[in-house]
């Protein structure tokens, strides 16, 4: 096994080098990697009791929103249950200072398809039972702030109810 450290492997690199890693953190890919890889950090998924004890210590990180999006939308269908899509806003306010010219640059379906790391998707699909993380802080001293995991409990047609994870 080689060691890495300061980008540095062992000698001099020409930008292409050979790294043995531990046959402990390799996953074998069984014919679907994505289903391989959530089952194996999430062994306990479909499981509601287990569920908050396989979520707390637990993440998979993505290397961009279209893997995010992939591996979200993946773990959603794993569950049969019955869910429902919510939307954002999609109207553009007009103020009276301004022309109509605003709303003919910005087309709703424009910025429907928007999809970047600082605004939540469009369209959003949940499920009881669904993990989600906050993107706010929403009131601090009760542990409702940005990172905070938890399990969605309700679907109402104007609000979510959830349980804070590991509580």
């Amino acid at each position: 096994m080689r060691v890495l450290s300061d980008g540095v492997v062992g000698g001099p690199n020409d930008g292409e080098v050979v790294i043995d890693l531990s046959s402990d953190i390799v996953l074998s890919n069984a014919g679907d990697p994505l289903k391989t890889f959530v089952e194996n950090i999430y062994p306990s998924y479909m499981d509601p009791e287990e569920l908050s004890n396989c979520m707390h210590d637990r993440a998979i990180l993505a290397p961009t929103l279209d893997v995010d999006d992939e591996v979200n939308q993946f773990m959603i269908l794993m569950d049969q249950s019955q869910g429902r899509v919510y939307l954002s806003s999609d109207s553009i306010s007009n103020s009276d200072s301004t022309s109509n010219s605003s709303s003919e640059i910005h087309l709703v379906e424009f910025l429907n398809n928007l999809n970047c790391s600082s605004t939540p998707n469009h369209e959003l699909m949940l499920k009881v039972g669904t993990p989600v993380m906050l993107l706010r802080n929403i009131h601090h001293s009760k542990g409702l702030f940005n990172g905070t995991r938890l399990i969605i409990t309700r679907l109402g047609d104007y609000a979510l109810e959830a349980r804070v994870l590991g509580a």
